[in-house]
């Protein structure tokens, strides 16, 4: 005769056993407390490496970059050295530079009153009708006067000086020709004919008199003219 014995449920695993459960932390208090001291100074210690390598490299860095100011200060110093010995080794140039500024300066108050007396000559020559000739051509200058007196002014122009021209035509209206020409001379007014008559072999004689103005200056030697002439 054969038994069987057969269990009514399926067996409990340890943990659903009464009592097997429980969990209690029995680490005491100072032990944990003592734990997280340790982590807290590992974070402030590593805080304050952190700061420590930040202070280093912002020191290297101002040093840096006071050495690199020391190094332009140093080299603008040389620089200037330098430019202030090429100076004193021309010093001599640039007081004979002032000098001959001065003397221009000079020479442009003194000869304000140039007249290029050759230009103004030859274009009075230019404006002769080929009919005609100058026997004698006088010039007299008084801008001296006009400067110590009241000066005569024409047109906005200040008289300097007085001319008389004579000379031989061909016939009587070669005078008045040779006038229309003069007037378009710049420096020239005042236009007076004195005489204008027939000479011998049908020949005329004539005679002129015409102021000079300021508008005849050369202005070669101003002052503003580098070089002056």
């Amino acid at each position: 005769m054969t038994a069987v014995l057969s269990s009514s449920s399926a067996p409990r695993v340890w943990n659903a056993m009464p009592g097997w459960g429980i969990a209690a932390d029995l680490t005491p208090p100072e032990l944990v407390a003592m734990r997280r001291l340790r982590t807290l100074r590992k974070l402030i210690a590593g805080g304050l490496g952190f700061v420590i390598v930040l202070c280093i490299a912002g020191y290297a860095y101002a040093w840096n970059q006071h050495s690199d100011a020391s190094s332009a200060r140093d080299n603008a110093t040389a620089h200037n050295s330098q430019l202030t010995a090429q100076q004193n080794r021309y010093s001599g140039v640039t007081q004979i530079e002032g000098a001959v500024s001065s003397v221009q300066g000079q020479i442009s108050s003194l000869m304000k009153t140039d007249v290029d007396v050759t230009k103004f000559v030859t274009a009075v020559r230019g404006a002769l009708p080929g009919t005609m000739a100058i026997t004698q051509f006088g010039i007299t200058f008084n801008a001296a006067n006009a400067a110590a007196g009241v000066p005569q002014v024409v047109g906005g122009s200040t008289v300097i000086g007085k001319a008389t021209l004579s000379g031989t035509g061909r016939t009587l209206s070669d005078l008045s020709t040779f006038l229309d020409k003069l007037g378009a001379i710049p420096g020239i007014v005042n236009l007076v004919p004195g005489s204008n008559a027939a000479g011998e072999h049908g020949a005329t004689q004539f005679s002129l008199t015409f102021d000079l103005t300021d508008a005849l200056y050369s202005h070669r030697y101003d002052a503003s003219k580098a070089g002056g002439k």
